[in-house]
């Protein structure tokens, strides 16, 4: 009995031995798993914390790059530089959208009596004759990334329901080849005779009939299809015959290069050459030789948002021409849209506008007015507002029926703030030829210095077709978008950082 008894303890002992040696061992086990939960917990916090750090760092610099530097905006304008093979290239190269041409001749309603003697020339403004003008960038060639060389390939589409007339109406105009002809001659008094008896014999005379697509696209009498023959046969050069829309239609082999916009946004659509030339040879001075200018499709950002002054080059009127700011306004698309015109003063004399005064080669014409002969075959045609408007009242007072209207005839052009796209505009001209007394002898009712206005010309920006203009929404509301999402959404993520990285900071120190 004793020694089951014995036995029981002896057996009871071992198992209290066991049982805390067993639980020696799970509370060795607890404690190593604590530590070694508390291990990875700073671990964890540890790479929290630096995860934190980083991620801060981040959109700090995430912000300050969208709110303090250009890169972002830059690279919204870049969407509508001229890229090899980029969506605005594509555009730019055919644009599927026509400019409307409208020409308004000048009628000459009494020229019996105007030959006679009797009255001095009264005309008539008729038309407008509509056209829709679509052209094609060929033989394009990029010259690295910065410039691009290309010409035109124009095409003439009449549109009778904004016609006021049909082509079959009858225009009495100017015979710009015959008066021509005789200024040429004015100072040679032998060859001078010589052309007064040859005219007769092509029946040929300072005034012409001819429909209104003549007009337009080009005519001859039979005096000036002698002489472009002539021209052809000893010079190998054709010249085609004169129509105030002739120049502007077929292949053109001019050869433009302008700034691409890549990587310099301030050379985007600016002129570097024409014809391979920096600059004319015609005018008295660099300045008014200069050509860096917009070739009126494209313009530099810089200078649409803050310039107080474009400049446009026009091939025909062999100059640029300068549009000043107008007004900013908001346009029905939403776009904030500024507004340039062409100044009053532009083809003023030099005691009105002295920056003129380079453009008078031999002498100075009327006010309002300016000489193109130089560049066009040096024929005594002028350029002026429509109607002479700002003219000088000499020239009111040798024609009859002049009617200036600033609402009806001042070139403008809105256009895109942020991006130089033209959106909208009227480039107006008007072509006229000089007359002088001495220069066709038996016609007194033609006064000294009298200008007889040919046609003038608006040249109206249409509406932009859907595909660019879906390129220029997003670009000027979706990615703006983007980038105000963009801007608060770094900020957001920076302060929930620091809150962050201050909740790890007082837990690492508090340990």
């Amino acid at each position: 009995m004793e020694s089951n008894r014995s036995y029981s303890a002896k057996q009871l002992e071992i198992e209290e031995v066991e049982k805390s040696k067993k639980v020696g061992s799970l509370q060795h086990n607890e404690s190593k798993k604590i530590k070694s939960s508390k291990r990875k917990m700073i671990i964890f916090e540890s790479y929290g914390f630096y995860l934190t750090l980083l991620l801060l760092i981040l959109n700090a610099l995430g912000f300050v790059f969208i709110c303090f530097t250009d890169y972002y905006d830059n690279a919204i304008i870049q969407q509508v530089t001229i890229k090899e093979n980029g969506t605005f290239y594509k555009l730019w190269l055919n644009p599927k959208v026509g400019v409307i041409v409208r020409v308004y001749p000048f009628n000459y309603t009494n020229m019996e009596a105007i030959i006679s003697g009797k009255e001095i020339p009264k005309v008539q403004e008729v038309g407008p004759y509509a056209f829709r003008e679509d052209s094609i960038k060929t033989n394009v060639e990029f010259s690295g990334v910065e410039n691009i060389t290309y010409s035109f390939n124009r095409s003439l589409t009449f549109l009778h329901e904004s016609s006021r007339g049909t082509l079959n109406d009858t225009i009495i105009t100017p015979n710009v080849v015959y008066i021509s002809a005789f200024d040429k001659v004015n100072k040679d008094s032998i060859k001078k005779i010589g052309l007064n008896l040859i005219m007769p014999l092509f029946q040929s005379k300072p005034f012409v009939q001819v429909s209104a697509y003549d007009f337009v696209m080009g005519y001859d009498d039979n005096f000036s299809a002698m002489l472009r023959g002539t021209s052809t046969l000893l010079r190998k050069e054709a010249h085609p015959p004169f129509g105030i829309l002739a120049k502007r239609t077929g292949f053109n082999a001019d050869r433009l290069t302008i700034g691409t916009g890549v990587p310099d946004l301030n050379d985007f659509g600016l002129i570097k050459k024409y014809n391979d030339k920096e600059k004319l040879n015609i005018w008295n001075s660099s300045e008014c030789n200069n050509i860096t200018a917009s070739d009126g499709q494209l313009f530099p950002q810089n200078l649409a948002a803050k310039s107080d002054i474009i400049y446009v080059y026009a091939k025909d009127l062999c100059r640029r021409l300068p549009l000043k700011f107008q007004k900013e306004f908001i346009n029905k698309d939403g776009f904030t849209v500024r507004r340039f015109l062409i100044s009053s003063d532009v083809y003023s004399s030099p005691n009105i506008n002295p920056e003129n005064s380079c453009f008078c080669l031999n002498s100075c014409p009327l006010s309002g007015v300016q000489d193109i002969s130089p560049c066009s075959y040096d024929a005594p045609f002028v350029i002026s507002h429509p109607h002479f408007m700002y003219g000088d009242k000499d020239i009111f007072n040798k024609i009859e029926g002049l009617k200036p209207n600033p609402e009806k005839h001042t070139y403008y052009v809105d256009l895109h703030k942020n991006l130089g796209i033209p959106l909208k505009g009227n480039s107006r001209i008007q072509l006229g030829i000089v007359v002088n007394k001495d220069t066709l002898t038996g016609y007194k009712s033609l006064k000294n210095e009298t200008i007889l206005p040919i046609a003038w010309m608006d040249f109206e920006i249409p509406e932009l077709p859907d595909n660019l203009n879906s390129l220029l929404y997003h670009v000027t509301f979706t990615m703006p978008l983007i980038k105000s999402v963009l801007k608060w959404g770094f900020l957001v993520l920076f302060l929930l950082s620091v809150v962050k990285l201050v909740f790890y900071m007082n837990k690492l120190f508090n340990k």
